[in-house]
């Protein structure tokens, strides 16, 4: 039987659920399309852009609807099992995405992934145990690695659902030059929401702002890119 969340965490899932409208306020002045899962900047061009998008599961809907607009250069990034899985059945949809079974984080080394507590979700973290009894090993690289193993020198859109290490990844990004014309990513993790209003501020102060939300996704556009 699927664990069951405690009470205390229902009810602040449900608190946050309700706060992260107020908190996070969208800036409407820079247009957006809906592609289901995330909301896209009209401003950069699928056909153009370069997309980095790391923690793929098992939906690549998104994906998938880059591809159809003309997109050609889409670098999937996942060192889960059941998404290295996926991702063998789904192909490479004619050479423009490219995967790989590695994950995203502050530093080049070797990490333990565990298992979400409800089985069927496909989620592992490298944060705190989700209450799940699995756990594997995998690589994980920075941003600058993944660039420089793929000879690239810009990113047009960063797209990130890692379980709580966006944060981790996006901050050593920064730190290492690496500016993104976009960041769209969810907020996961213990205080999500606090965790969200924090980096949204400091995005904020870097010249980005947040032009669509859709649940706990995020998208943010650099204004000075």
């Amino acid at each position: 039987m699927p664990a069951i969340p405690p009470i205390g965490m229902l009810l602040r899932s449900h608190v946050e659920r309700r706060l992260l409208p107020l908190l996070l306020r969208v800036d409407r002045r820079h247009p957006v399309e809906d592609f289901g899962l995330v909301l896209w900047p009209v401003c950069i061009d699928p056909l153009q852009a370069t997309v980095y998008s790391i923690g793929v599961g098992e939906d690549i809907d998104v994906e998938r609807r880059l591809v159809e607009r003309g997109a050609r250069s889409i670098w999937l990034f996942d060192p889960t099992p059941r998404a290295i899985r996926h991702m063998e059945q789904c192909g490479d949809f004619g050479g423009a995405m490219h995967f790989s079974p590695v994950g995203g984080w502050r530093e080049d080394t070797t990490l333990t992934f565990h298992a979400p507590a409800d089985p069927r979700f496909v989620s592992y973290t490298v944060m705190a145990p989700q209450g799940g009894t699995s756990t594997f090993k995998a690589e994980v690289r920075t941003l600058r690695t993944l660039m420089r193993e793929r000879g690239h020198e810009r990113i047009d859109v960063l797209k990130m659902n890692v379980e709580g290490a966006e944060d981790a990844i996006l901050e050593q990004a920064f730190r290492d030059g690496i500016r993104p014309r976009s960041v769209i990513c969810t907020w996961e993790g213990r205080w999500s929401l606090a965790k969200a209003v924090r980096c949204t501020r400091d995005l904020r102060q870097r010249g980005y702002r947040l032009i669509g939300r859709k649940d706990w996704y995020c998208t943010y556009l650099d204004l000075h890119g």
